[in-house]
This record gives C-alpha cells, structure tokens and sequence, in this order.
C-alpha cells in the first residue's frame, strides 16, 4: 500500500500472508463446528494435551477473523476516511440477508418473524444481537467494531492504548464478577468479546506505517506478547481445574485468546512465502463461514431421515448426541462440509456479487 513506509529490512507487502492466515482461520473455525476435535479424544493418546490444544489454539479462529478485519478496515480508513460508509453499507446489508436466510430456515418459517414482533425490546436485541442468530452474531460484532474504530482513528496513540488496555481487562475480570450471569456480556456471542480487536487493529495499522516498522521489532513485539499470553493460559487453567469457572464455557472472554490471536496474526508479517491454496481459500472464507451451519443442518437432515443414505455410508456412522455431530469419519466429514460450503460460495459471488459474502 502506498502509504506503508519502506525501510530496508521491511516485509514488502507486509501484509501478503494476512490471506493465508484468514485461510487457517475458516479451516479451524468450520472444523470445529463439524466437530473434529470432539471426534477423537485424545491427541497422541495424551488428554491435557488435547485440551490444551482444543482450548488455547482450536479457539483462535473466530478472534483471528476480527483482528484481520479491523486491521485491513483501519489500513483502508488511514487512506481514505469515506470508506466508511461503503463497508457499512456492505456489513448491513450482509447481516440483514443472512440473518433473515437463518431465521426463516431454523426457526421454521415466518411464524418467528410475528413471535420476535412480540418480544421485549431487552430480549429481541439480545437475539438478533447473537443470542439467536447462530454464528450470525459475528456480523453483528463486526458492525459494532467498525463503527468503534471509525470513531477511535484520530484519538492520539495512548488514548487507543488506554482504550484496548480497559477492554482487555474487562474482558479478563468479567468471569469473576456477577455481571457474567446476564448473557449479552458473558456468552460467547457478547460484541464486548470482541472490541479489543477494533483497538488492535488501529494501533497495527499505525505502527506498520511509521518508521519504526522492521522485522526486528516484529520478532521483538512477538516475544514481548508470548510472555502475557503463557501466563494468561496459566491462570484460565488454574481456575478451570479449580472449578472457579470452565474454560469452554468462556471460549473468547479469555485474555490468552486475544494475546494468542495477536501473536499469530503478527507472526504472519514475518513469512516469506506466500501459501497460494490458503489464499485462494480466503477469497471464499466470508461464504464458506456464513454456509457452514445451512450445510451442516442439511447433512443431519438427511441423516436423520435416512441413516443408510450413501453420504452416511461414505462419511462414517455419526454420534447424534453431539452438538455439531461429529462423525467417526471426522476428516472425511469435515471435508465434505467445506466443499458444500465452498461451491455454495462461488454460486452466491456469480449471482449475488460480494455485498452479502
């Protein structure tokens, strides 16, 4: 980008592996809601390890998506501040048709629209707000997050510090206080989740513009974060063997998540090779994400309706008692759902352009 200052020992395009990173964050982010990890119990048959890795890595996905956002948002934003209302436009747009497509399928018809019509306005802005949109609630999150870094862009450097510093902490004592028990700001949904992102990607987007940007300071500013990051996990884990509260029951609402998803996304920055499939996946990542539960609620349709069916057959028996349904055939299946989820992705560019993907 034009505005990116040069100097000698600068990653030129800095920014040339964020695609192969969005790329791994759709593949985590689809594999876990196709239940891979719950298909196998252990990982080289060592429990903590599989936990830990489920945990600490497996949930990075979703904060990754963010991050990349907010930074390309605020890159954009730096050039030219009229960009704003265009991506706007664009995010609305995108939340209205999605949001509208999983209500009408999931909760069975336009009975629901008259039945949300009858809510309280509380409960009807915790539902369409992610209580129950399904994975929806990131679109909503990202409209709040675009908005926030719109208004933060002219604050001075420490006032955007200060601002990612408040929400970090939130984000780390709300499990510990009362104010966790109301689900707006406890569920894994909660757009307060989230808003360190908005803050993040500011302030990277500053950094990598100005003249102090080299891959010295980037390997610098990855160790400097690797030592909160470790002993955040520490303390999430001590209070989950503790019972203090359960790790899986605050999948983003962690401080090790943020620090884990700015070390990966800052590690990007210093590869030198581009991963060409990861970036041709991320051209799609935005469709295969928005599909992934309209594909997987079609697959347990014909599951349920015939249990013989050849994709049964192909896929491996399944555990119905899950969640997401995991099957034993785990890769298989989730393989199966990404290249529904990616052929419904190319449809939906040709016909519909790229205002709802």
């Amino acid at each position: 980008m034009s505005g990116v200052n040069k100097n000698p020992d600068q990653i030129s395009p800095i920014y040339k592996n964020i695609d192969s990173l969005k790329g791994v964050a759709i593949i985590i982010v689809l594999t876990y809601h196709t239940g891979l990890y719950e298909s196998k119990e252990t990982l080289f048959g060592i429990f903590r390890l599989t936990h830990l890795i489920y945990s600490d890595l497996i949930f990075l996905g979703v904060p990754l998506f963010f991050l990349i956002s907010m930074f390309l948002f605020s890159l954009k934003l730096r050039e030219d501040r009229s960009y704003f209302i265009p991506r706007l436009k664009t995010l609305i747009y995108s939340y209205i048709f999605w949001v509208t497509l999983w209500i009408l399928i999931h909760y069975g018809g336009f009975k629901i629209i008259n039945l949300l019509l009858t809510l309280p306005l509380k409960k009807l802005f915790y539902f369409l707000s992610g209580e129950g949109i399904g994975i929806f609630y990131f679109h909503f999150s990202l409209i709040l997050l675009l908005i926030i870094s719109y208004l933060s862009i002219s604050f001075p450097r420490p006032i955007i510090f200060l601002l990612l510093l408040i929400s970090v902490m939130y984000i780390f004592i709300l499990p510990f206080i009362k104010l966790s028990e109301d689900p707006f700001f406890a569920s894994f949904w909660s757009p307060f989740n989230f808003f360190p992102y908005a803050f993040i990607g500011l302030l990277l987007s500053e950094y990598i513009q100005s003249k102090h940007f080299s891959l010295k300071h980037i390997k610098m500013i990855i160790l400097f974060l690797t030592i909160p990051f470790l002993l955040f996990v520490a303390q999430e884990w001590y209070c989950h063997l503790r019972g203090i509260y359960q790790i899986t029951e605050y999948p983003y609402m962690r401080a090790s998540v943020i620090f884990g998803a700015s070390i990966l996304f800052i590690a990007s920055f210093l590869l030198k090779r581009r991963i060409m499939l990861l970036e041709r996946i991320s051209d799609y990542a935005m469709g295969i994400y928005c599909l992934q539960l309209f594909a997987i609620n079609a697959y347990w349709t014909i599951v349920n309706f015939n249990q013989n069916s050849i994709i049964t057959i192909l896929l491996g028996p399944c555990n119905s008692a899950s969640r997401f349904g995991p099957c034993q055939g785990g890769i298989r299946y989730s393989l199966f759902i990404f290249v529904i989820c990616l052929i419904g992705t190319i449809f939906l560019k040709k016909v519909f352009s790229k205002k709802i993907i």
